[in-house]
């Protein structure tokens, strides 16, 4: 398994320290950071973080984005994507995808860690990827929606 990027950091701001934990709410997965202010992160267990939106809170404010994008061996479109896992591990979610395109010589594995520490308001999305003869050319961000 080889790392795709650094880990992806939103809303990086120092702070005092606070709690931080993880459950599954119905359909969602959340992770939550609370201190001197409440910071909530929601994604569909059954859709995931490809192409499908995730939901932050900060206190009443709220903002989302239409999931992560990937780009493999030049190939933007025609996946069919599968969720295998999605769920609480600890103090943080974890989803992994499993990817299919026609021109991919083997499925793709794509796994998503979204993580928070006490001691800052950073969200961290760690991704990794997996697959026979397979190259990440671009991961990114859907479109954001929300006053923020």
């Amino acid at each position: 398994m080889k790392a795709a990027i650094a880990p992806l950091l939103l809303w990086a701001h120092l702070a005092a320290a606070a709690q931080v934990a993880a459950r599954t709410d119905r359909n969602r997965l959340v992770l939550e950071w609370q201190g001197d202010e409440t910071i909530q992160v929601s994604v569909s267990r059954a859709r995931g973080l490809l192409r499908s939106p995730v939901d932050i809170r900060v206190d009443q404010r709220a903002i989302s984005f239409d999931g992560f994008y990937a780009v493999f061996n030049g190939l933007t479109d025609g996946y069919s994507a599968k969720v295998v896992e999605a769920a609480v591990r600890g103090n943080s979610i974890r989803v992994v995808h499993r990817l299919e395109h026609p021109e991919l010589p083997a499925p793709a594995q794509v796994a998503f860690d979204v993580l928070m520490s006490p001691g800052n308001k950073a969200i961290r999305f760690r991704v990794t990827t997996q697959g026979e003869k397979l190259h990440l050319d671009r991961l990114g961000l859907g479109a954001h929606h929300g006053d923020g």
